[in-house]
């Protein structure tokens, strides 16, 4: 700003399905009066299954690309209404484990000025998945509920919330499981 007057917000909108509610990544566009309300163009929505671990940090990296904190959609034990089959018997399940089913308990990482397979955003070329099994928009996963996240340099420092007694700062690396 002022030479490119876009910010990005992530906030909960009420669902049109059987999920509690929507997140919603959006764009706006602002000028000398302050932000256009009716700019808004929506980059992601994600169903949201229940009404906790939201998270929704977005922050630019060093590298230009939108980082955003997506939660594991509720429930605690990963477990519930919503939550994909997990990959370990003593879970029955956990967003955050599958990186093919959603994109909830990531850090995803988007290309704001492109666009990908008809999606209102680019995915960059290096996101770990790419090529890979898996959807590409993840550069880290394994997360509950990342509510937090900075840059630090290079490094990406990420808070996650906990179950019970515990809560995490996480050093975050491409293509980590937390």
């Amino acid at each position: 700003y002022p030479d490119d007057p876009r910010l990005y917000v992530r906030y909960s909108a009420p669902s049109g399905s059987e999920t509690d509610h929507t997140f919603v990544l959006s764009e706006f566009r602002a000028d000398d009066d302050g932000v256009d309300s009716d700019s808004e163009r929506r980059l992601l929505e994600l169903p949201q299954p229940q009404m906790n671990h939201n998270a929704g940090a977005v922050v630019f990296g060093p590298d230009g690309y939108l980082y955003v904190a997506t939660g594991d959609g509720g429930g605690g034990n990963d477990r519930g209404e919503g939550h994909v089959d997990d990959w370990y018997d003593r879970n029955a399940g956990g967003n955050g484990q599958d990186v093919t089913a959603n994109l909830l308990g990531s850090i995803l990482r988007l290309d704001v000025d492109g666009e990908t397979d008809g999606k209102p955003y680019g995915v960059p070329d290096d996101n770990p998945l790419v090529g890979e099994e898996g959807l590409d928009e993840q550069w880290a996963w394994g997360f509950r509920n990342p509510w937090r996240m900075s840059f630090a340099g290079e490094d990406l420092f990420v808070a996650d919330v906990g179950q019970n007694l515990y809560e995490e700062a996480n050093l975050v690396t491409r293509g980590g499981n937390y």
